[in-house]
């Protein structure tokens, strides 16, 4: 049995690959259970299944687990969002500089130029202020509507934007009205 990648390639289904994702995703959390996740996506598996494809009946599955009860599988249900968005921004689980983020941004999705200018802020400085972390601390509900509603999109409509890069974006919108590079870069720090 093969999955069909992002890329278009095949390869053969790795289930030990499909198991760490759902370890992965469930690491850290109290009150939820990977074991129970796996039963709970016992899915049917075809030839030619796509990743992407896995990968949102395993975050349907951990999102129909939360109850009142058991409210820590909307951030399980978050990671598998987030690994898709991961792969479809970056195609590789990191961040790319903020630099790079804002001149592709500008370019193809209508962002102010002036974002990207180092005369108006030290983007070194913003770019080593973005915690990656912080994007576990979204659940299911929050996540999704930034992704539909919020983050940039090139002219092909697909999403180019992370959420500590739309939360850096914001910010440095707003310390646009700051009269110098110094204050406009510590005060997008501090929103």
């Amino acid at each position: 049995m093969h999955v069909l990648k992002r890329d278009g390639s095949s390869e053969p289904l790795d289930m030990s690959k499909y198991e760490r994702q759902i370890e992965w995703c469930c690491q850290g959390l109290s009150g939820v259970d990977a074991t129970r996740l796996k039963s709970k996506a016992s899915q049917p598996l075809y030839d030619g299944i796509s990743t992407v494809e896995l990968n949102k009946n395993l975050c349907n599955a951990a999102r129909d687990l939360q109850t009142v009860e058991e409210p820590n599988w909307t951030f399980v249900a978050a990671r598998f969002v987030l690994q898709d968005l991961y792969k479809t921004v970056n195609g590789h689980f990191k961040y790319q500089h903020l630099d790079s983020y804002l001149k592709k941004a500008a370019e193809e999705a209508n962002l102010n130029p002036a974002m990207t200018r180092h005369d108006l802020f030290d983007i070194d400085e913003l770019n080593n202020t973005i915690d990656p972390d912080r994007d576990y601390k979204f659940d299911y509900l929050g996540l999704t509507t930034l992704h539909d509603r919020y983050f940039l999109r090139d002219r092909s409509k697909r999403v180019i934007e992370m959420p500590q890069h739309f939360m850096m974006r914001v910010a440095m919108g707003v310390a646009l009205a700051e009269p110098n590079k110094e204050r406009r870069t510590e005060a997008a720090k501090n929103y």
